[in-house]
């Protein structure tokens, strides 16, 4: 699989430079998608049907879903990192929401190693972790990365997935 990330030049929906539109807008054109170069050449693709709030007989509307995940920390400091070490942080979160959440994918540069619970779906009130194992070897400078939290579940109110971002920073001693 070949991973290419694509940002501004493959916009995917109308938050171009100069467009007021929101975070959650602005994150959903940044991405990564995979090329298969090798092995299967066809892969099984789910299709979520977005639906909305659904007026019954009654005249009354479904009130909206809660999906939520609250985490201990957003942000963190690695510190002071050795250029050629690896040091790792376990993010934990809670499902504050009133609907089962599933996480999707987690991503983050290629120096971040990302563990979790695959395929777990946590139910209101249920905790979980994210670990992150951050390998400086190729790294020349200190930075703050991003590591993007994606969920299955859709926003109800824009219809695309929701997004947290978590961050990590090092300070890079060589």
């Amino acid at each position: 699989i070949q991973a290419v990330g694509y940002g501004e030049q493959f916009i995917l929906n109308r938050c171009t430079n100069n467009v007021n539109c929101s975070d959650d807008e602005h994150r959903f054109n940044r991405r990564t998608e995979f090329k298969i170069i090798s092995g299967p050449q066809t892969i099984e693709i789910k299709k979520e049907v977005k639906r909305g709030a659904v007026q019954g007989n009654s005249g009354i509307v479904a009130p909206p879903k809660n999906y939520k995940l609250t985490f201990d920390k957003e942000k963190v400091s690695l510190g002071r990192v050795r250029k050629g070490t690896r040091k790792s942080h376990t993010y934990k979160f809670q499902n504050t929401g009133d609907e089962p959440i599933e996480i999707e994918l987690i991503t983050s540069c290629d120096c971040t190693t990302i563990t979790w619970d695959e395929g777990k779906v946590y139910q209101p009130g249920e905790m979980g972790e994210v670990k992150v194992t951050f390998d400086s070897t190729k790294k020349n400078k200190s930075e703050t990365l991003d590591v993007d939290v994606i969920l299955r579940n859709n926003d109800p109110a824009t219809g695309y997935p929701m997004i947290y971002i978590l961050q990590f920073a090092y300070e890079l001693v060589k």
